[in-house]
């Protein structure tokens, strides 16, 4: 399958992920704090990164743009998760370039079939041009939403 990393400041969050995503065949590998998740998304090849939002040292969000300027793992796909669950949250982490965003608590199957997904992407060689038109599209949607962001 695929090679994960669960990025999470919570001992217990990142094991959660960790058995949930063993269950379905993929290999993970932890990072704690946000410094570490973008040495190993940048660094480790890495097929998908879930990053929690609030993290010590860089912050989800921030992870995620220091990835897409990455000439060469900007396509990597990235799922936020976060128990922040307000408009601004999601639309942080979108407007980064994450190319989804989950809220804990999550059901397993959900995680399982956003991951699925995002392995897809990584996998499809038409999926950049298929994401970026995903997040504009998602982007746009939260707009219509909260008329400030027109």
């Amino acid at each position: 399958m695929a090679s994960i990393l669960v990025a999470d400041d919570d001992d217990d969050m990142r094991l959660v992920l960790q058995i949930a995503l063993e269950l379905h065949g993929h290999t993970v590998t932890q990072a704690s704090n946000g410094t570490d998740a973008l040495e190993v998304c940048l660094h480790d090849g890495v097929d998908v990164a879930l990053l929690d939002v609030t993290m010590p040292g860089l912050e989800g969000p921030e992870v995620v743009a220091r990835v897409r300027a990455d000439p060469d793992r900007h396509d990597l796909p990235i799922l936020l998760v976060s128990a922040n669950s307000r408009y601004e949250d999601i639309d942080r982490g979108l407007a980064a370039g994450a190319d989804d965003y989950i809220t804990k608590p999550f059901q397993t199957f959900e995680l399982h079939r956003r991951v699925e997904r995002m392995v897809w992407l990584g996998q499809d060689l038409n999926a950049v041009e298929e994401r970026n038109n995903l997040r504009e599209r998602a982007k746009a949607a939260l707009a219509r939403i909260d008329p400030r962001r027109a």
